[in-house]
C-alpha cells in the first residue's frame, strides 16, 4: 500500500485510539490497533522497529507515516516509532 493511500486510512481513526496491541522483539513486530466510532478496528503492523517511543493508549490526533533517511517514521501525538521495513494495515491480526 502506498504512503497516501495508508494515510488516508489511518485519518479515519482520528479521535479514536490507538493502543499498543503486540510488540514481538524475537519476530521484530509490532502491531498497534486502531478503534473509531463508525469505522472497523484495524491494525497497523510495522516490521524491523529501531525505535519505540509511545504510551500504551492514546486518542489518535494526525497519525502519519512518512519516509525519512533509508526507512520510515510513523508519528502520532506523543507516538515516534523509527521502522526499516514494511508496513500493513489490516482488519485482523493473530501473534
Amino acid at each position: 500500500m502506498e504512503l497516501s493511500a495508508l494515510n488516508d486510512r489511518l485519518a479515519k481513526y482520528q479521535g479514536g485510539t490507538g493502543r499498543l496491541w503486540d510488540f514481538s522483539p524475537s519476530h521484530d513486530r509490532l502491531a498497534i490497533a486502531w478503534n473509531a466510532s463508525g469505522e472497523r478496528q484495524a491494525y497497523l503492523v510495522i516490521i524491523g522497529c529501531m525505535d519505540i517511543r509511545m504510551p500504551t493508549m492514546w486518542v489518535c490526533e494526525n497519525p502519519c507515516i512518512r519516509a525519512e533517511g533509508e526507512g520510515f517514521v510513523f508519528t502520532d501525538k506523543d507516538v515516534r516509532i523509527v521502522f526499516m521495513h514494511e508496513f500493513q494495515l489490516r482488519e485482523d491480526y493473530s501473534r
